[in-house]
């Protein structure tokens, strides 16, 4: 009954006033938020447009009109149910019953009657009833009013209603809301504007809504409508109401979409739920699978599953509705009925394609099963042995793929999955259906073609791509690839088919190489498939095999075959083209008399042909090379069946046998099984081969079978036996078995049984004794391990499997027990008393162990003299010595004990001496370590002095001046990343660096800001990370706790080194990740070397075992920003007090250098020093810095080595990965007490200085004795000169070669800074410094190199001052193939050519031809170096200035080249090879990028330092490859030219041109030039087979290299 309109006028009053009086509590500052928070929920501008959608529907309203101005909105719906209201006093009564007015329900917050009653009348489930959403609206207003009837109110403060006077916007029979922009902190523009923007993007949100068909807007730039109408209703299927409905919108677009809905009721609710999915159609009528729609809740989502179909559910969402709630019974409940929906609906599809004869499934099924429910699943790193619950509709699908016909077939018709194969357009153009039902039948034995049979198979339509290809597997299609094509064909199918087929057949397989095994992508090889099937048709026009296994069974005729089924077919090869070009592809030819034999062995012969064949295999066994016999021997031993005599067989009949089956037809051993029951061991029927014993010889027959090593003795083996009496009541349980398992020879208790019954006893009796004791000296055992005179076991099961080990050893017991020893003319037992003297040794060989196993004892007679005699030679001479000690005085044992001990005493002495003065320094090799015109070698003039202008000088650094914003962003790599505030900060400082002195205090401060801001990504949240992704993953086989990382997608710092704690994301090809973090890490080159405590070793091997699944690994850090920014708060603490103070000038003038070029021993000279300073001083504290862990490590393993005995003052800081260090014990952790210490030496990355320490005093705060920094050069400033100006440092010496690598920054303007570059220090034989004179200490000799090489490098940078250890007789002369000198110019060609021309990738410079020509070279030398007979290891290095570079020289040698055992291949850039050496270096100098003449004054080649340590790394052997005099950027490759000259100099070198040695290696100068394809990446690439040897893919992000094998 409707209340009165007076009674609701005192309702809505009450109403009004309670309001305000709830108003006033929510005033107070403490709950003002709660406004504010619910308004906040609705992140989504406008959002309250869907909320009045919403509550329109709810209304039943069927359309909407909208009204937007500059300055409201007005929002109308002609809904049935008109606002009322309802008794306040009764608020909570009536919310429980649904009675709440809609006014009280809109001026609540979270108190409205939506859905609160149970109710299984979907009509009355509303989708909100002006809850909290409502809320919304305040985002723009202050005072939304209502007009309907009989209210027209306005809500104030958000839940205070009042009612309007002016009612002139009331409207009948409709609803109107106005929301005025009044709001004072949102500008009404941006309201309207919001607005605006929001209704423009309605997407027909009626889709979804049960009574609304029309929306319409007018606003004062547009005016639109949507409408919704319904064009057909079909029956109901499985529950499914299905509907088409047109989606019509004055902006012109117009779409079709088939909804399928179905009445769900939700876990923990008895509600029931209308769920959707709907198919959007073309204008085809087909269902579009392109599209990928969001998930609807009523109105769209953010979320989406990667569906083609739209999906609708009464989620709950988050509180902005934009979300669906995660881990929530509801929502998991929706998915399961969603999946179950979209599985039904493949089959409402197909009855509605077969209906009314429009596609709607057909070749799409796949596409249309595709989803991804990966974002819904639990997030959380799992382990790869744990198993996290998958959320997916592959069940539901899965039930109706197995038993509904779904599936589109070749012949129009809807198939089961059992009954349908995919195939790609190759293989059903090549085979019709009637033959793949024919082929599928065939297959099973015994089938038989019936005429006008119903056909059951045929191929399933299907559009594939890569995602359906995955959906085809998680589905169980069957899918005809070329294996199983092979695999199917039979000869019943092929017999069936015409030659018009098989020659399409033919075609078939040669376009797809089905018969080749090559080389494919990612280093697979090819099945070959059709290698076993039978697609050769023979002389007896039968289909075989052209393969058994890897050997061939078909050739051409000839007097060797015996049956024509070996042999093609004759006609079929004259008249068939692509026959022919199988039978060629498959190498068919004559047989050989190897080939005789296999086809020979494969056939059922008769007496006669198996003498003929012996006699061939023997003659052939006899002639052949070893590589032929031993090819020959394993198809015997696979293959070759005799005919046998049985032992134990009454018919003695020759039965064929297995070689593997027969025993020697020695007579002791045939009389020996004789005397058993055991009836399986056969022997050679000599009588059947006597015609081939006759003609080859019984010798050289003999010598055969000698060959397959028959079985000369009794095997060892477990026999059963019952347990003794005595044993039987030792059982612990009777549920123990009564028997007990022996170890013991083959049938030797019944032997020994019937050994008196032999004829032959007495040679049998030697024939056992000789037996056991060869098989105790081989030592022999069965096949579980056990050996003879094993104790006794037993073994039962109760429960579980449990083990009896006896006391007793019954074969033993057998040996003494029965009488099988012939002495005296009798058989006698051991138990009746046989002696070792009664054991004749003539007989009875004489065998200690033997007697002893078998308690054989020495007769008592003559017991003393006897004893002397059976004594051991040691023992008689240790008699004789006591006898000689006793004649000598010597008394008693205690006496002669201390004789004894004086003379060890004095011989220890003698041999500690000994060993003090012999003892040598430790030394160790390291491992690891188109056609164009012939090319002109180079001659001395090319170098002569008029064609060198090179001098090392000292370049002015320049800022260039600030010019506009994007002048800036175009000129500097480091800020592409940077905001544009941040760009704007960086011009500032720029100007900064620009206008001051070089050197001086605000010039460092700019840099090092600059350096600051350059380092890492920035996230979204404003923090700067490092992340570098890793495209290989390797497990490191000599440490378990290590872990290899290479391809790196960048550069990897070498601050890494430094971090504790590396976190390491591995991604598994199933979609799942683990995070591990390791300990420390280690950078070499591109890759990461990461390890783990012990306590992480149970997961670094789960994940080396399961490395094969991981695909990528990825970092990401933030605390290498961290450091770099610990060292900008050193740089602002120098203790300085202007920005115009130099540094330079303000260092200290007590600094001591130590200047050493390559190979001059620095590292020894370091080691000595600090071991001197140890000895001299029984307190002192040394620091040693260096830039690398990699420094670290080899400075304190030369302290080990020249001081074993320091463990107790050197500490390796933190961590190393030398795990000889390791096992020294002297790495030292931070909670070490290092204060208590008088004499410590600690070596750490300077790195460690700006923030690592210990718990009593940080490596910068503790008060050193010395500072020792050692490869000062790759040090960049930032970090030496803290050190330097810190008070606690004492005595300072710097380490290092100004001549060799720079250090590694971000800042172009300091790249080549260093210590040295500040000092002055430029010249080796005049080593002046600034602003004040040093202390420079010079090492003059070097150890490395020959005199020629080190020669080299000494008058390159050293103004020729070096000395040379090694003489020119130290020379190791290594023969490569070439006529190699120790020092090589070899030129390549460097044209436009795209072979020969240089490429930008990835910033970086590669010359596709130096690559190639460098591998195919090294693969040449170290296969000549490999025949060097003297087993001495050979180290050979690869470098080249550019990283991307070498990564391709190893990568593609890797590939190519198996490894040798003496040879190491060590690659490596010049950064990564400072301080390495090795016997062979080949520089690889490229030339830089076409377009870059500008740059060829500053590219790595004209750089001294990056030359200086690459033609230094060599020991015995250099080799330069460079750019031919062709190239037209030669003349100014100044430093490549000076070497050029200097090298002339020496007489001791040799010049080639690459076309030289590509004679020398392939007898064709154009080799790599005819064998290599280069192209450009596409925008799409597609790969099918190598078009050459080398087919290559390049472009300025990436370079792919085929390899056709």
């Amino acid at each position: 009954m409707t209340p009165s309109e007076d009674l609701q006028n005192s309702w809505f009053n009450a109403l009004h006033e309670r309001r305000k009086n709830a108003l006033g509590v929510f005033k107070d500052p403490e709950y003002i938020n709660v406004f504010n928070g619910v308004i906040d929920k609705y992140c989504d501008s406008a959002h309250f447009i869907y909320e009045l959608l919403q509550n329109a529907d709810d209304a039943k309203a069927t359309e909407v009109e909208m009204v937007l101005t500059k300055n409201q909105f007005i929002f109308t719906h002609n809904g049935k149910e008109r606002f009322t209201v309802s008794d306040p006093e009764n608020a909570e009564e009536d919310r429980m019953n649904n009675r709440l007015g809609h006014i009280n329900a809109i001026t609540a917050i979270g108190f409205s009657s939506k859905n609160n009653v149970p109710t299984n009348d979907i009509d009355d489930i509303k989708i909100g009833k002006f809850g909290v959403g409502f809320k919304a609206v305040f985002q723009y207003t202050t005072t939304p009013a209502i007009y309907d009837k009989p209210f027209c109110f306005k809500i104030e403060d958000y839940i205070v209603p009042t009612k309007l006077n002016d009612t002139t916007l009331q409207r009948e029979g409709k609803t109107v809301f106005v929301i005025p922009f009044d709001r004072k902190d949102i500008d009404a523009q941006q309201a309207y504007e919001d607005i605006e923007q929001k209704i423009s993007s309605l997407d027909y949100p009626q889709l979804f809504l049960r009574n609304m068909q029309t929306i319409s807007w007018n606003t004062p730039t547009q005016r639109g409508k949507i409408v919704k109408q319904l064009l057909e209703k079909y029956d109901t299927y499985r529950n499914i109401t299905t509907a088409l409905y047109e989606l019509n919108s004055t902006r012109g677009s117009q779409n079709k979409i088939l909804l399928l809905s179905r009445n769900v009721t939700v876990a923990d609710t008895d509600n029931k739920h209308i769920i959707s999915i709907g198919y959007f159609l073309n204008e085809k009528g087909r269902i579009d699978t392109e599209c990928r729609p969001n998930i609807n809740c009523f109105f769209p989502t953010h979320e989406n599953i990667d569906t083609c179909y739209i999906i609708h559910a009464p989620f709950a969402l988050v509180d902005n509705r934009q979300q669906i709630k995660r881990n929530n019974n509801v929502n998991d409940s929706l998915f399961k009925s969603i999946g179950e929906l979209a599985a039904d609906s493949l089959v409402v599809l197909k009855e509605l394609s077969i209906k009314n004869k429009r596609p709607l499934l057909d070749d799409n099924i796949f596409a249309l099963m595709h989803h991804n429910l990966e974002s819904f699943e639990e997030k959380k790193n799992y382990y790869y042995w744990e198993q996290p619950e998958k959320k997916s509709f592959v069940d539901y699908y899965m039930k109706i793929v197995d038993n509904e016909p779904i599936f589109f077939s070749k012949q129009k018709k809807y198939i089961t999955k059992s009954n349908g194969w995919w195939g790609d357009d190759g293989i059903r153009k090549l085979l019709s259906t009637e033959q793949l039902d024919y082929l599928t039948k065939s297959k099973k034995d015994n089938y038989v073609k019936i005429e006008n049979e119903e056909i059951k198979y045929d191929f399933i339509l299907c559009s594939l791509n890569t995602r359906n290809a995955e959906d085809m597997k998680r589905y169980g299609i069957d899918i005809m690839s070329d294996s199983k094509f092979a695999e199917y064909l039979n000869v019943h199918f092929m017999n069936a088919q015409s030659e018009e087929w098989l020659t399409k057949l033919y075609k078939y397989i040669l376009d797809n190489r089905l018969t080749e095994k090559y080389q494919k992508n990612a280093g697979l090889t090819s099945e070959a498939p059709m290698l076993n099937a039978p697609i050769i048709k023979n002389e007896c026009n039968e289909f075989v095999s052209p393969y058994r296994g890897d050997k061939l069974y078909i050739f051409f005729k000839s007097e060797n075959i015996v049956s024509p089924e070996y042999t093609i077919n004759s006609n079929l090869y004259e008249k068939n083209e692509q026959f022919r070009s199988i039978i060629k592809q498959l190498g068919v030819t004559e047989p050989s008399i190897y080939d005789q034999i296999r086809i020979q062995l494969a056939k059922d012969l008769n007496k006669e042909e198996l003498n003929h064949l012996l006699k061939t295999i023997i003659k052939y066994n006899n002639d052949c090379d070893e590589k032929a016999h031993h090819t020959l021997f394993l198809l015997l031993k696979d293959k070759l069946s005799l005919y046998c005599k049985t032992i134990n067989d009454i018919t003695e009949e020759s039965i064929p046998c297995h070689i593997d089956q027969m025993i020697d037809d020695s007579s002791m051993l045939i009389e020996y099984y004789s005397c058993t029951s055991i009836k399986n061991k056969h022997y050679i029927d000599r009588e059947f081969y006597s015609e081939t014993i006759e003609a080859v010889g019984e010798r050289t027959f003999n010598n055969f079978l000698n060959d397959f090593n028959f079985c000369t003795l009794p095997p060892v083996v477990s026999e059963n036996a019952y347990l003794t009496e005595e044993e039987l009541a030792l059982r612990p349980d009777k549920y123990y078995s009564n028997m007990k398992e022996v170890v013991t020879l083959e049938g030797l208790n019944d032997v020994l049984k019937n050994i008196v019954q032999s004829n032959r006893a007495k040679e049998l009796s030697h024939y056992i004794w000789d037996s056991l004791i060869k098989i105790l000296k081989k030592d022999l055992s069965t096949s579980e391990g056990k050996k003879l005179f094993s104790n006794d076991s037993g073994s039962y099961h109760y429960y579980k499997w449990h083990t009896q080990v006896w006391q007793s050893c019954t074969l033993r017991e057998w040996l003494r027990q029965y009488k099988w020893l012939h002495i005296d003319g009798q058989l006698r037992s051991i138990e009746e008393g046989v002696y070792v003297d009664n054991l004749i040794p003539e007989l009875y060989t004489y065998d200690e162990r033997l007697n002893s196993l078998l308690l054989i004892e020495k007769s008592p007679i003559n017991e003393e003299q006897e004893s002397i005699k059976q004594m051991s030679e040691a023992t008689q001479q240790k008699f004789l010595y006591g006898e000689i000690a006793k004649n000598n005085g010597v008394s008693s044992p205690e006496e002669l004990e201390k004789l004894i001990q004086a003379g060890r005493s004095a011989l220890q002495a003698k041999e500690e001496q000994k060993a003090k003065e012999g003892k040598l320094e430790k030394t160790s090799l390291q491992k690891d370590l188109p056609k164009r015109k012939k090319s002109e070698k180079f001659s001395n003039k090319d170098f002569s002095e008029e064609n060198t202008s090179s001098k090392i000088e000292k370049h002015k650094q320049t800022v260039p001046k600030s010019a506009s914003l994007e002048d800036v962003l175009t000129g500097f790599e480091e800020k592409a990343n940077l905001q544009r505030e941040e760009i704007e900060q960086v011009m500032t400082l720029r100007e900064m660096i620009e206008n001051s002195k070089k050197y001086s205090y605000g010039w460092l401060k700019a840099l090092m800001t600059l350096e600051v801001q350059s380092t890492g990504i920035e996230s979204a949240s404003g923090k700067r990370s490092i992340n570098i992704l890793f495209d290989r993953i390797m497990s490191d086989t000599e440490h378990v706790n290590r872990i290899i990382l290479t391809s790196a997608s960048r550069n990897i710092p070498n601050m890494i080194e430094d971090i504790d704690g590396i976190p390491v994301t591995f991604f598994f090809r199933n979609g799942e990740k683990q995070t591990v973090v390791f300990d420390t890490a280690s950078v070499k080159e591109d890759a990461l070397i990461v390890r783990g405590n012990s306590s992480l070793e149970p997961i670094i091997k789960s994940i080396i075992n399961n490395i094969s699944i991981i695909y990528r690994a990825s970092i990401d850090i933030e605390k290498p920003i961290e450091l770099i920014k610990r060292w900008k708060s050193l740089i602002e603490e120098l203790p300085f007090k202007s920005d115009d103070e130099s540094v330079k000038d303000n260092l200290r003038s007590d600094l001591k250098f130590i200047f050493g070029p390559p190979g001059t021993g620095k590292t020894t000279t370091l080691a000595k020093r600090i071991i001197g300073l140890m000895d001299q001083t029984k307190q002192c504290r040394i620091l040693v810095l260096a830039p690398t862990n990699k420094a670290c490590d080899v400075l304190a393993k030369k302290v080990l080595e020249l001081e074993p005995e320091n463990d107790y003052w050197l500490w390796r800081f933190i961590s190393t990965m030398d795990p000889e260090l390791e096992d020294e014990e002297i790495v030292y952790q931070r909670n070490s007490d290092i204060m208590r210490q008088d004499q410590v030496c600690v070596v750490s990355t300077i790195a460690r200085y700006s923030f690592d320490g210990f718990e009593d005093g940080m490596l910068n705060s503790i008060n050193w004795d010395y500072v020792i920094i050692d490869e000062a050069s790759m040090i960049p400033l930032y970090q030496i000169l803290p050190p330097l100006f810190n008070e606690q440092s004492g005595k300072i010496w710097i380490a290092g070669d100004p001549f060799q690598i720079d250090p590694i920054v971000n800042i172009d303007l300091w790249k080549d800074e260093n210590i040295y570059k500040m000092i002055e220090l430029r010249n080796f034989a005049n080593p002046k410094t600034s602003p004040v004179q040093f202390d420079v200490e010079l090492l003059m000799t070097q150890y490395r190199s020959i005199p020629v090489i080190g020669e080299l490098y000494s008058q390159y940078m050293y103004q020729g001052k070096l000395c040379h250890d090694r003489s020119a007789a130290s020379h190791r002369v290594l023969n490569m193939g070439i006529q190699e000198s120790p020092l090589n110019i070899i030129s390549f060609p460097v044209n436009k050519d795209s072979i020969f021309e240089t490429k930008r990738l990835m910033g970086s410079n590669i010359h596709i031809y130096s690559v190639l020509f460098t591998v195919e070279f090294l693969k040449y030398i170290t296969g000549q170096l490999s025949k060097d007979c003297s087993n001495k290891p050979i180290r050979i290095g690869v470098l080249s200035p550019y990283g991307v570079e070498i990564q391709s020289i190893e990568k593609l040698y890797n590939q190519t080249c198996l490894p040798y055992s003496n040879i190491t291949v060590d690659f490596g850039t010049s950064h990564g090879f400072q301080g390495d050496q090795c016997d062979i270096v080949i520089a690889v100098m490229n030339p830089p990028a076409s377009g870059l003449k500008r740059n060829a004054e500053l590219t790595f080649i004209n750089k001294p330092n990056i030359l200086n340590v690459a033609v230094s790394r060599a020991k015995d052997y250099l080799f330069i490859l460079m750019p031919g005099k062709e190239y037209e950027l030669f003349p100014m490759l100044h430093e490549l030219k000076k070497l050029g000259k200097i090298m002339v100099s020496t007489r001791c070198n040799n010049f080639y041109t690459s076309d030289e040695i590509e004679k020398i290696i392939f007898g064709n100068i154009h080799y790599i030039e005819d064998n290599t394809y280069v192209t450009a990446h596409q925008i799409t690439n597609v790969y099918s087979d190598p078009l050459a040897k080398y087919e290559v893919r390049v472009d300025d992000q990436a370079l792919d290299i085929q390899i056709n094998r």
